[in-house]
């Protein structure tokens, strides 16, 4: 890194910002003593705020702190949508105003998870051309039942404030988000949504315990004209994530075997999807690259 950079005064590395992306989810999901007081005291937690009409409205608030609460990132410019778990994050690249664009809907895991966490990838992605819509599907309490109609929502209200029609739709997820993308692309015509030319998913799971199992959706409604690649291997942190997206392809009946692809990995670092090295790059983020330039291909030859 250049003295300036590590002065501050430029834009900080990948690496630096997968880095502090890291020690702010570990803040967020393990805060100070005093910050949980004061998180407790606005939530009016305890058994009687279970009827309080206040419960809602602090559920909200708790949203904005996971999902509003991360630092800019240098040279994308973010336009928060929506309200609580149906809420959204448009991201483009600062002072460009591009008519057409591919859009990649990139969905979380499961949890506190602030576009911070991921901020050297959705850069990057930015960067590239793309506009990037980064759902909440989630709140402080919300039950995995609601995660798809939640995210539906969130898509629906991000894509009415996008200057024009994408070009095309990439969806992308890590763990629960990886299954939640296969959703969207079995789901979106239902819901009056784009169609997603793509999907891409790293380590997709299928459920985060008793009782919080993701809503039931035939992935054999998703059309035969979408490419679908799922990354599992020696650092999945999901426990036999391997034959969970083979279960997964196989269900979508309608791609052509050639398009559903499982990407077989090595390695034992379950944290890769938020780091930004050159093997993170390589192992997560190129595959995805090739997809959206795929199906910009696509919509060039369909353009003609």
């Amino acid at each position: 890194m250049s003295k300036k950079a590590s002065e501050g005064t430029g834009p900080p590395s990948d690496v630096a910002f997968a880095t502090r992306a890291m020690t702010l989810r570990l803040k967020m999901q393990h805060p100070p003593a005093l910050a949980l007081v004061a998180l407790v005291v606005v939530a009016g937690c305890g058994t009687a705020a279970r009827h309080d009409t206040r419960v809602s409205d602090s559920r909200d608030q708790r949203t904005r702190l996971w999902f509003d609460s991360s630092p800019p990132i240098p040279g994308v410019e973010r336009t928060n949508v929506g309200e609580g778990a149906t809420s959204a994050r448009v991201l483009t690249r600062t002072g460009v105003r591009t008519r057409r664009a591919p859009v990649v809907i990139f969905l979380h895991a499961w949890g506190p998870t602030g576009v911070f966490l991921y901020a050297p990838w959705l850069r990057h992605l930015v960067g590239r051309g793309a506009t990037v819509i980064f759902p909440a599907y989630e709140d402080a309490s919300s039950p995995t039942s609601t995660a798809l109609n939640n995210m539906q929502i969130g898509i629906r209200v991000a894509m009415k404030r996008l200057a024009a029609a994408p070009t095309s739709v990439i969806v992308a997820g890590h763990t629960t988000g990886a299954t939640l993308a296969l959703d969207y692309a079995a789901t979106a015509r239902a819901a009056g949504l784009p169609r997603a030319c793509a999907v891409y998913g790293v380590f997709p799971a299928l459920s985060l315990g008793p009782h919080s199992d993701l809503p039931v959706v035939s992935l054999a409604q998703i059309p035969g004209s979408t490419s679908v690649t799922l990354v599992a291997g020696g650092s999945d942190p999901v426990p036999g994530g391997s034959a969970i997206a083979r279960t997964l392809l196989r269900g979508a009946t309608q791609i052509p075997p050639s398009r559903r692809v499982v990407r077989q990995i090595s390695g034992e670092n379950p944290n890769g999807p938020v780091e930004a090295d050159r093997a993170a790059q390589a192992t997560y983020w190129r595959p995805l690259d090739r997809m959206i330039e795929r199906c910009g291909d696509r919509y060039r030859q369909t353009a003609r």
